[in-house]
């Protein structure tokens, strides 16, 4: 938008609140009117100010009453100014107002107007604009709005302080909640003191390590320096509406994340066992029990922090212990969790063995259904859709970093690990062989299940360690968390509330900000929980930075094109949903198929939208802020992505980078992370941590763990490679909170507070009707028994994509946004 603030004539403040006012007066705009200073003021009256909730208020406005002939009402200016003697009950003097409800008393039809203002508003922004329902694409934006919309948004992007005719002073820095600007800046806050050099951290942004771009606080540098200064509290610089509602803060506290950390440790201390290796396997599948804080079981973080103070405390069972707890030990799980587990994204087609050390000699046909693994792999190359060998690749980027882990920490190994998974002729995926790398330039080793018991679980609880790092720090995190905030800063800063499209983004951007601050303070920061409880250790965020400069690109994240560029799919127009098709021989992949059919639910919904504000391609080329915001994407919020960006050309285009952003912040993020505690929540299926090397095979462990027979001493042996007790409790108080849905969640389809327009509505309720169908047809694939991935014996049903869900540990429920 442009650079110079718009010139906007002072607005009349004439009008004084009573005490039994709302302390805010207004000043609705009519679009035919091309003079707003002559439109009205009056005060807005609420049905009780004094015993309605303090901090926030809810739809209490009664009416502000419209003049006869005043036209229809286009926007509503509206500034806080409290009475005499009278300040609001928050410690910073603010109001939240969810909307305003103006009626024409001089109509016959009685017209109503409803105002979305979902903002909280002080005294110190001066004037603010809320626009009507009807949402205006830019070019079509009433004359007496324009240099209304004009100004909000510089505001936004730090131009001026307010709309006022005084605001056109950029805010100082560092900023406070009240300023509502949203900039961007590099990841140069996730270092501690820069005093001390263990908890240094380089900058995740920029040529050298490109990332996604954070918001900017305005906080200074330290002195001499490129890092930012810590902030004074526990929550950096959000401009306020980007909070959690006080209502929200009830379920998930700002500061969870050190809460159930220390709660954890506290867990381990009272038993006595800091430290301490676990026994055997019976000694891990102890801890489940049933949890003795019933009351608080619904409460994420409380249940962790009454268990730390009882000796007896039990956690719930993870769902991939019930019934058969050793099922995790079977190659048929192992690979059904590759296609249905907690990070389903990863796998990809094996269609040449350039790079792998894998081969017949080392991988015998008889792990092959009798066929040699080059001629798999020759007739995939030929025809994808024939083809039956997979991988898991964790070698590139994990490499580069085995001597700096050895070197940084003891106790942990990081290896470069790539698994072949072979599916078999009843549809099964199996691993087949695990390449390991000691070290980088070395000839890789390779284990198979003909090595013996002990190796091959060894061999694949390798795996799953550099999976579970992939998982929380790129699959997880880097690809909702930290993708989806770069998304934010560009639409809050260049699309005006009155756009339509801001609208349709509004629910998947809620609380994506604070949530994600939260985490750089005590999450993914130095010394924070993905350090200490991950192998990766301190290189754990610079590693995910190295893995989107390989491999990330917005094209690739919708779920269509993701499928097809990891050779998991084909493109076919006569597939059912998206236009791409399954392979064949893993037809039978849970993630895929509901996402891909929840993929199309969307697109549809996002098309039919978009087509009610654009009349035509030419329309969205001519829209100056959608033009811009889609430039900010690419050269600002993801400006070390040079390739892979689709061309804005229309209503096409727009439709699917829509759906794209949507898709990521709702569906990617709910499959990525709502299953973690009933996966990730038994050590034995995933450990975080790997602490010791893989076994020489000529060592005296290796050969007992190849034979097999002594089950004691190999259970012990085992337990000693993977994450002790107390990085084990410090994972399980972290993933109970993370995959808990809070109780006044909003899931897609969920009622939404900015479709306001008819039209709209309609096309709304159509995608509700359309989400409640896929629930049910999630359903009967999950009683499907010839969908042996979803359906058996044991098998626990695929359901993280099901879009509704109740409060707590669901594995289930797709909310609007990245929330926790």
């Amino acid at each position: 938008m442009t650079a110079n603030p718009t010139t906007i004539e002072k607005i009349d403040s004439a009008v004084s609140p009573q005490d039994n006012w709302l302390p805010a007066f207004s000043t609705p705009i009519s679009p035919e009117d091309t003079n707003p200073k002559t439109a009205f003021s009056a005060s807005l009256i609420v049905e009780d100010l004094d015993n309605c909730n303090p901090t926030i208020y809810l739809a209490l406005v009664r009416s502000l009453q419209i003049p006869s002939g005043f036209g229809t009402v286009g926007a509503l200016l509206v500034r806080l100014v409290w009475p005499q003697g009278r300040r609001g009950a928050t410690s910073d003097n603010s109001i939240y107002l969810e909307s305003l409800l103006l009626q024409d008393t001089t109509a016959e039809e009685k017209e109503k107007v409803i105002i979305p203002i979902h903002s909280y508003l002080f005294d110190e922004q001066g004037t603010r604009v809320f626009f009507s329902a009807r949402g205006y694409i830019t070019q079509n934006t009433p004359a007496a709005l324009v240099p209304y919309r004009a100004a909000d948004l510089e505001v936004t992007q730090g131009l001026r302080t307010s709309i006022s005719e005084d605001g056109s002073t950029p805010p100082v820095t560092p900023y406070t909640p009240k300023d509502r600007v949203y900039d961007y800046d590099v990841y140069n806050d996730l270092g501690g003191d820069p005093k001390v050099p263990d908890f240094q951290r380089p900058n995740l942004g920029g040529a050298q390590l490109p990332y996604p771009r954070r918001i900017k606080t305005g906080r200074p540098l330290n002195p001499g320096t490129d890092t930012e200064s810590k902030p004074d509290t526990s929550q950096p610089y959000l401009p306020k509406n980007e909070l959690f509602t006080p209502i929200r803060e009830q379920g998930f506290g700002g500061n969870v994340f050190k809460n159930v950390a220390l709660s954890a440790i506290s867990v381990i201390r009272t038993l006595g066992r800091r430290g301490a290796d676990f026994d055997d396997y019976q000694d891990v599948y102890s801890w489940f029990k049933t949890n003795p804080a019933a009351s608080m079981e619904n409460t994420p973080g409380a249940a962790a922090i009454t268990r730390s103070r009882h000796s007896g405390f039990r956690w719930p069972s993870p769902a991939v212990a019930n019934g058969r707890p050793d099922m995790w030990r079977s190659d048929e799980e192992f690979g059904r969790q590759v296609l249905a587990g907690q990070n389903p994204v990863t796998v990809s087609a094996l269609s040449s063995l350039d790079g792998t050390a894998f081969s017949s000699k080392n991988v015998p046909r008889e792990l092959t259904g009798g066929t040699p693994l080059e001629v798999l792999v020759a007739e995939a190359a030929k025809d994808l859709d024939s083809c039956h060998v997979f991988q898991l690749d964790y070698t590139n980027v994990f490499e580069d970093y085995i001597e700096k882990v050895a070197k940084t920490h003891e106790n942990r190994v990081l290896y470069g690990v790539r698994c072949l998974l072979f599916s078999n002729s009843q549809g099964k995926v199996l691993p087949v062989a695990v390449e390991l790398t000691r070290k980088k330039g070395e000839p890789p080793e390779v284990f198979t299940p003909l090595d013996g018991p002990g190796i091959w679980t060894l061999a694949k609880v390798f795996v799953a360690g550099n999976d579970s790092s992939t998982h929380q720090v790129v699959s997880h995190w880097l690809r909702t968390h930290a993708v989806v905030e770069a998304f934010i800063i560009a639409s809050r800063r260049q699309l005006s509330l009155a756009h339509p499209i801001n609208r349709l983004l509004q629910k998947h951007t809620t609380y994506t900000l604070q949530i994600n601050s939260l985490a750089r303070v005590a999450l993914v920061n130095a010394g924070g929980i993905i350090e200490r409880a991950f192998t990766p250790g301190n290189y754990s965020m610079e590693m995910g930075a190295k893995c989107y400069a390989a491999a990330w690109t917005f094209e690739n994240q919708a779920l269509p094109n993701d499928l097809v560029a990891r050779g998991m799919a084909v493109e076919d127009s006569a597939a059912p949903f998206a236009g791409v098709r399954l392979l064949n021989s893993i037809a039978d992949y849970p993630y895929a198929t509901d996402g891909l059919q929840l993929w199309a639910i969307m697109e549809d919904w996002v098309s039919d939208y978009v087509n009610l504000y654009y009349e035509n391609d030419e329309q969205v080329l001519q829209d100056a802020e959608i033009v811009a915001w889609w430039e900010d994407i690419q050269t600002k919020a993801h400006a070390d992505i040079k390739t892979g960006w689709p061309i804005l050309d229309g209503r096409v285009s727009l439709a699917r980078i829509l759906t794209t952003i949507i898709y990521v912040a709702s569906a990617h993020h709910a499959a990525v992370n709502f299953g973690q505690y009933d996966f990730s929540g038994l050590l034995l299926n995933r450990s975080s941590k790997i602490r010791k090397q893989f076994p020489e095979k000529v060592s005296a462990e290796y050969k007992l763990l190849a034979a097999g027979a002594d089950y004691d001493k190999i259970e012990k042996m085992v337990l000693s490679y993977v994450s002790g007790p107390v990085d084990y409790a410090t994972v399980l108080a972290v993933i109970e909170v993370l995959s808990s849905h809070d109780d006044k969640e909003a899931y897609l389809g969920a009622p939404d507070a900015w479709v306001l327009d008819d039209a709209a509505k309609q096309r709304y309720l159509k995608f509700a009707e359309d989400l409640a169908a896929f629930e049910q047809d999630i359903a009967v694939r999950n009683a499907n028994s010839d969908l042996i991935n979803r359906c058996g014996d044991y098998v626990v049903p695929y359901t993280l994509l099901i879009p509704s869900s109740e409060g707590g540990v669901t594995r289930r429920g797709v909310p609007n946004s990245i929330s926790i």
